[in-house]
C-alpha cells in the first residue's frame, strides 16, 4: 500500500468514527422537552421550581414581563409539577401532564405558560431549538457553508 492510500484510509476512518459517535451519541440522549415560562404580571414570580420525576431543577426568579426557557429530561409518564410564588397570585404552583409534554417533544413544540395575577394559562408553539445540533454537525455545516455558499445555510442551528 502506498503512502498516500494510507493516508486517505487513515482520514476515511477518522470521518467514520466521528459519524459513528456522533450517531452513537443522539441515539443515546433522552429527548428533552421545552417549557417557556412568561411572566405577565406585575410582580416577580420567585422561587420557581420544576419538579418530575424525583428531579427538582430550581429556575430562580423570573421579573415582570420577562421569560424563562426550561429544559425538560422527564419520561414520557412523568408529570411536571412547577410551584413558584408571586404577589397577588394565589396559586403555589401547576401541574403540567407528562402526555402533553411527550406530545410537544414528538411534534417539536414547546409548552408556553403565562403567569399572571389569579391566572395561569398554557398552549403550545413551535420550539426553534428542537434540535440543537451538536459541534460535530455545526462544524460540518461551517465547512459546506465556507466551500458552497451558493447553497442554502440553515437559520439558528
Amino acid at each position: 500500500m502506498t503512502k498516500s492510500r494510507r493516508w486517505w484510509l487513515t482520514v476515511v476512518l477518522i470521518v467514520l468514527a466521528a459519524v459513528a459517535i456522533e450517531v452513537g451519541v443522539r441515539l443515546a440522549r433522552k429527548p428533552r422537552a421545552a417549557l417557556l415560562v412568561i411572566n405577565g404580571g406585575g410582580t416577580p414570580v420567585r422561587d420557581l421550581v420544576a419538579s418530575y420525576a424525583g428531579v427538582r431543577q430550581l429556575v430562580g426568579v423570573v421579573p415582570s414581563g420577562g421569560s424563562t426557557l426550561v429544559r425538560l429530561e422527564n419520561g414520557t409518564k412523568d408529570d411536571v409539577t412547577l410551584a413558584f410564588v408571586q404577589e397577588g397570585n394565589p396559586a403555589p404552583g401547576f401541574l403540567v401532564g407528562g402526555e402533553e409534554l411527550d406530545q410537544a417533544r414528538r411534534d417539536g413544540l414547546r409548552v408556553v405558560v403565562v403567569l399572571k395575577p389569579n391566572e395561569v394559562s398554557r398552549y403550545m408553539e413551535e420550539d426553534v431549538e428542537v434540535d440543537d445540533p451538536s459541534p460535530l454537525i455545526r462544524m460540518i455545516r461551517l465547512g459546506i457553508a465556507r466551500l458552497r455558499p451558493d447553497l442554502p445555510t440553515f437559520p439558528n442551528r
